[in-house]
């Protein structure tokens, strides 16, 4: 038996006739031949499923190692793209960091560059009453620094030039007396504060801020003489809790001052109470405005003219059957109008009256039963004027 064929071997399944052909493949006809003739079935059977698991096995085998050689060649490339990622985020950190660099330095550049110097109005110091120096002196430092003057001397020269009157007469008689009395502008700003403001104007500023009441002016008006006084004397101020209560006291009585009193003075500043009054004030004017307009509307919604009212389901109401009460007149007994607006030359019973062309003037002294015309009353206080008149000529003694 030169060839073998499943027929030859019949004990042989399928499966392990396909494991024969691959051993012949393998190991060679001649050597496959040999077994079988050396081996009796059951050994031959054996060695083929031996020969089956071998293969199994291999093949199992095979499929791990192309699994981890492709498990592998995966975790390289993930490996060489995280690679990749995180050497452009260096290079974009990096960028990142020359840009913020470049504005860094385009800032510092803008910072050194010259800017031109703004020019403020400056009101001019006097020394008269009433002015006040710690508000010109606050224009003179905004100035200043606008101006970006550095020097002591060129401040002072400055601040000089704006002063007028008798203000600028000392200040000039005191450098041409002293050349070097004001070496820097705060010891200048003291001395002129030292002629032209006196301690006792501290103390005058706090007597009016704390007398100070709004009465019938406008709350802004109040609110603006309070912070007046206050920075007045903002170098010895008083404390804030009564500040807060001297405003809330010299409130006048409203929705305002009701509300801060219901919220108390304890944990208030005085920028803060001032602001709930506003808000108040505000509130009340709203609501005022509003009730106006609601007022007008319900007016003219009200107001019939040719129009016939409506109901409250917008139709016209019939009135048609209602009731008018009767308006009488007790001057001359007819209906329809009163007596002041009478112009009736008789009465219901056809007597004549007077002409009523005068307002009726009421004589409340009867519980206003009598009324008497002004015209009338008039006529009788000159009546008994002239009467007296006549009885003092009659018996005044005549002449020889």
């Amino acid at each position: 038996m030169s060839t073998i064929t499943h027929d030859d071997l019949p004990y042989f399944s399928q499966e392990q006739w396909d494991a024969i052909r691959m051993m012949v493949d393998t190991f060679g006809n001649e050597n496959v031949l040999n077994i079988i003739r050396t081996h009796p079935q059951d050994e031959q059977i054996r060695l083929v499923n031996q020969f089956i698991n071998q293969l199994r096995q291999a093949a199992a085998a095979h499929y791990e190692t192309a699994q981890k050689s492709e498990e592998t060649e995966r975790l390289q490339t993930l490996r060489e793209q995280m690679q990749i990622q995180q050497q452009e985020i260096e290079r974009m950190r990096q960028q990142a960091h020359i840009e913020e660099l470049v504005r860094e330095q385009v800032k510092s550049i803008v910072r050194q560059a010259p800017k031109n110097p703004v020019k403020l109005n400056v009101s001019f110091f006097e020394g008269k009453e009433g002015q006040n120096i710690a508000e010109w002196f606050l224009e003179c430092s905004k100035a200043i620094r606008s101006l970006k003057i550095e020097d002591e001397i060129d401040k002072v020269d400055f601040v000089m030039s704006y002063l007028r009157g008798r203000a600028k007469t000392w200040a000039y008689t005191q450098q041409m007396n002293s050349p070097d009395c004001f070496p820097t502008l705060g010891e200048f700003f003291s001395s002129l504060r030292k002629v032209f403001s006196p301690s006792q104007s501290n103390h005058t500023y706090k007597i009016k801020f704390l007398y100070s009441k709004q009465g019938n002016r406008d709350l802004h008006e109040y609110v603006h003489e309070l912070r007046t006084c206050s920075a007045a004397f903002a170098d010895n101020p008083i404390d804030m809790d009564t500040m807060v209560k001297v405003f809330i006291h010299g409130l006048k009585s409203g929705p305002a001052r009701h509300e801060l009193f219901r919220r108390g003075s304890e944990n208030l500043n005085l920028e803060q109470a001032i602001e709930i009054a506003f808000k108040e004030d505000m509130s009340h004017k709203q609501a005022k405005t509003d009730g106006q307009n609601d007022s007008k509307q319900y007016r003219s919604s009200h107001s019939f003219g040719n129009q016939h009212p409506q109901g409250m389901d917008g139709q016209p109401m019939d009135i048609s059957n209602v009731e008018v009460p009767s308006i009488k007149c007790y001057r001359c007994g007819r209906q329809g109008h009163t007596n002041r607006n009478c112009f009736a030359r008789t009465n219901v019973q056809g007597n004549k009256l007077a002409t009523n062309n005068s307002p009726i003037k009421r004589n409340w002294s009867n519980g206003g039963h009598q009324q008497k015309s002004f015209q009338e009353n008039k006529g009788q206080k000159f009546a008994g004027r002239t009467e007296s008149t006549r009885i003092e000529l009659s018996s005044a003694p005549q002449g020889n």
